[in-house]
């Protein structure tokens, strides 16, 4: 098994310091592969997405193994910008969302994007709520 890079080990180190049930990790520079190896130790689970033209951008959602998150949907964007998960903890629908805006890109079509996306998704008649933790940061 290969071992984790150092700035990976120390990301996750706090995170569990932290005991996060959810980490968004973005800019992460990995591909896919890479991005799977990020489940071991407290993460039970990694939805990502990766730039197909190289090493840059990437996003990824890491969830600690209990509550176990049971995705309904996972949306990837290819060049690594978002990733979202819909599905349940429990009995309770829930919806993820990690963005990694741009910064050379028109910032206009991303947003755009993201609204699309999230009309998409919620045509099962999910609502959305916004809730920010800042006791994360």
């Amino acid at each position: 098994m290969t071992q984790p890079s150092h700035k990976e080990g120390k990301i996750k180190t706090q995170l569990k310091r932290l005991n996060c049930s959810v980490g968004l990790l973005q800019e992460t520079h990995l591909n896919d592969k890479e991005h799977k190896k990020l489940k071991r130790e407290w993460v039970g689970q990694v939805f990502s997405a990766s730039c197909e033209s190289g090493k840059k951008r990437g996003v990824a959602i890491l969830c600690h193994r209990s509550p176990d998150l049971v995705p309904d949907k996972v949306y990837e964007d290819k060049e690594g910008q978002h990733v979202m998960v819909v599905g349940t903890i429990g009995n309770t629908n829930i919806t993820i969302l990690n963005l990694y805006p741009p910064n050379e890109d028109d910032p206009g079509v991303f947003f755009r994007d993201i609204a699309l996306l999230l009309a998409e998704s919620s045509k099962d008649g999910r609502g959305f709520q916004l809730c920010c933790e800042p006791k994360c940061r």
